[in-house]
């Protein structure tokens, strides 16, 4: 008896583990966000048994509700285990050389981060060398509409695209200096798309401030963009020309790097 209540537990256990994968699956596309009620209906489950694997998910960091609704979208564990792999890829490893060169030179932190939905997902990151520094973490998702990072990925896309993801607002106010609403972020996504650099001074957080600019867009459409990021005071007109100029280069030669392929 004990043997067969074992061999039925695992069981239970691998179809669980396996329901549970096929569900992460369904958030496939990048801007996925589903109901209980989509996934039990593309799933073929029953609603409790959906309530309770997407409920264990949550906990686990691999599912997130979205804010303000009744949808889930992928969580940070996803992004977290995912950052190793994209490590091991080529295109990664040149820009993470080319990260680390940045942060050398400017003594400030830089970062590596794509779009998902409306948010931007940090991939990675060198910090800087100095004691105070803006730090985060491999997975983590912020808004793409009040940071530079955001800025600089939205501005690849086209106006329709971006209102279909963000909304014509009105946008939630981190500070005074965040976009309210989609003719305020269309003007400086303009600003953005004319000279190429996104400029955040203290739009996310009260005294933080970067510059970010895109990476050319990857055969697999997907989009990514870099940073370097400061407390404000320390963002001097020389500094900020010096982070344009070393911006602007490094994407360029990430660009032009033998494994990055760009769109045809």
């Amino acid at each position: 008896m004990p043997a067969a209540d074992t061999s039925e537990s695992t069981t239970n256990a691998v179809r669980t583990l396996s329901r549970g994968l096929e569900i992460l699956e369904l958030f496939a596309d990048d801007a996925a966000e589903l109901s209980q009620s989509d996934i039990a209906a593309r799933c073929g489950l029953p609603m409790p048994t959906i309530h309770r694997l997407v409920r264990t998910l949550v906990t686990h960091e691999f599912l997130e509700p979205v804010a303000g609704g009744r949808n889930y979208r992928i969580g940070a564990a996803v992004l977290r285990l995912a950052g190793p792999l994209i490590a091991r890829s080529d295109p990664a490893a040149v820009i993470r050389r080319k990260l680390q060169q940045i942060a050398e030179i400017t003594g400030e932190t830089t970062n590596l981060a794509t779009l998902l939905g409306s948010s931007v997902v940090y991939l990675d990151g060198v910090k800087g060398g100095r004691m105070l520094t803006p730090q985060v973490t491999v997975g983590l998702r912020l808004t793409a509409y009040n940071t530079a990072l955001g800025k600089a990925l939205l501005a690849q896309l086209d106006d329709d695209e971006v209102i279909a993801r963000l909304g014509e607002g009105p946008y939630p106010q981190s500070t005074e200096f965040s976009a309210v609403d989609w003719p305020d972020l269309q003007g400086r996504l303009d600003t953005v798309r004319r000279t190429g650099i996104s400029r955040s001074d203290e739009e996310f957080e009260v005294g933080l401030a970067s510059l970010a600019i895109a990476l050319p867009t990857q055969a697999d459409g997907s989009l990514r963009a870099i940073n370097i990021s400061l407390p404000v005071n320390r963002a001097t007109a020389e500094l900020r020309t010096t982070g344009e100029q070393l911006l602007r280069s490094v994407a360029s030669e990430i660009a032009s790097s033998e494994g990055y392929c760009t769109e045809l």
